[in-house]
């Protein structure tokens, strides 16, 4: 068994073991009634549901940290580099109607 086997094997167990008490956590929170105020209303659900709805929402923080946010940065990377190109190409112009001296 060679190094990459026994982490694969590891790391396999640690997300059954995450997904399993995660599980357990939903099936023990299945009756009862919560409220909490979602915005602007006061919403009611059972405790499961608000543990998916929680769920849900880290899920879309994920992707957005991991997806857009990486994006974002290139994008606005990439504007600035056009950006200073532009002001070089003026700076250069100018310069050269200026001329020597």
């Amino acid at each position: 068994m060679n190094w990459n086997l026994l982490k694969g094997y590891l790391l396999a167990a640690l997300v059954l073991a995450v997904l399993a008490a995660g599980g357990i956590l939903v099936l023990n929170n299945l009756g009862g009634a919560w409220q909490m105020q979602v915005f602007w209303k006061p919403v009611t659900m059972r405790p499961a549901a608000w543990l998916l709805c929680a769920a849900a929402g880290g899920l879309v923080v994920w992707w957005t940290l991991t997806k857009v946010l990486p994006v974002a940065v290139a994008a606005l990377r990439a504007g600035n580099q056009v950006r200073r190109e532009r002001q070089t190409r003026r700076d250069l112009k100018d310069m050269k109607q200026r001329g020597p001296g």
